[in-house]
């Protein structure tokens, strides 16, 4: 899907995460498998992302070794 071009998509996306924030400080999106959708998402009231689009699922010692070592 190009996310990037339908706006009834976007404004669903945005409005959903306006709506959240009534009720929770922190929403983190889940799923963010792209660039493209990175991109629609920094545009949104979300507080963090992730998805395959930052990393491939890690086993524990992968994760020390990538992001601790």
């Amino acid at each position: 899907s190009n996310i990037k071009n339908d706006e009834k998509s976007k404004s669903a996306l945005k409005h959903l995460a306006e709506m959240a924030h009534e009720y929770v400080e922190h929403i983190n999106v889940k799923g963010v498998d792209s660039e493209e959708l990175r991109d629609v998402m920094k545009q949104m009231p979300v507080s963090t992302m992730q998805g395959d689009y930052f990393s491939k699922p890690l086993s524990f010692d992968a994760m020390v070794e990538k992001y601790y070592s």
